[in-house]
């Protein structure tokens, strides 16, 4: 499967996303892989459910230890002793989530992959052409012809598009936590705003069930990406966003 960089994507307090070359995904290997708890397939899963998995201290090191299993001998990483000793007296220590949507698409929201999908409609030709004929299959199927898919989404989306080419209007956003305390964290809150309503507007134009299954089963799969933080909350961003930037 040939999968492009995800150049749009969701930033996360204190997140730094690389671009990474795609694993060699498995043959066979389908986008219900990541089921929740439930049995329900990526799709299905609740934004809550999400995030829960997302950061779950078990899923990263699965996912990590995943990741590094699946990369050719050259390429496996190689730690002494005495830096791992180093490293686990690092403080605050640096946290690395590795997402890879073929493997666990269930843990993207749908925001992030909304994001993805519009680099069908990327101003730079090959970008738009990578991204068109990943999809195109997928788009018959929902039973839209090419032209009239991207047509349709070129003109939902136009307010979000004219949000995301000027520059940011990042700022310092504040929520409370289910504990009591206060996270902080970097937002531009009207381009959230937009997306979120584009989300809604997309649904309603292709079908809420059949754009989701879209989303998860034929957008997903093509997105890898690494994060990395020292912040001590970073689910709380994607909460705010899940909930569509607003209090």
């Amino acid at each position: 499967m040939r999968r492009w960089p995800m150049l749009v994507c969701l930033m996360l307090p204190g997140f730094a996303v690389h671009a990474a070359p795609p694993v060699t995904t498995t043959p066979g290997v389908s986008a219900v892989i990541g089921r929740g708890s439930s049995g329900k397939p990526a799709w299905e899963w609740s934004d809550e459910e999400r995030i829960r998995v997302r950061f779950d201290p078990a899923s990263i090191r699965e996912r990590s230890a995943a990741h590094a299993a699946a990369l050719p001998p050259y390429a496996q990483p190689h730690v002494q002793p005495s830096q791992a000793q180093a490293q686990s007296a690092e403080a605050p220590r640096i946290s690395e989530h590795i997402l890879d949507g073929a493997r666990d698409p269930g843990l993207f929201l749908p925001a992030e992959l909304l994001d993805v999908l519009l680099q069908g409609l990327h101003p730079k030709a090959t970008f738009r052409m990578h991204a068109r004929e990943a999809l195109a299959k997928d788009i018959r199927e929902m039973g839209y012809t090419e032209d009239d898919f991207w047509n349709k989404l070129q003109q939902l989306s136009a307010p979000y598009r004219a949000l995301t080419s000027r520059p940011k209007n990042l700022a310092v956003h504040h929520v409370k936590t289910p504990d009591g305390k206060v996270a902080s964290f970097l937002i531009d809150v009207d381009q959230c705003v937009a997306r979120h309503k584009l989300l809604q507007s997309a649904r309603a134009t292709f079908g809420a069930e059949a754009f989701q299954r879209f989303l998860y089963a034929a957008v997903a799969p093509q997105v890898w990406r690494s994060d990395t933080t020292q912040s001590p909350d970073p689910a709380q961003e994607l909460i705010f966003v899940a909930g569509g930037c607003r209090q």
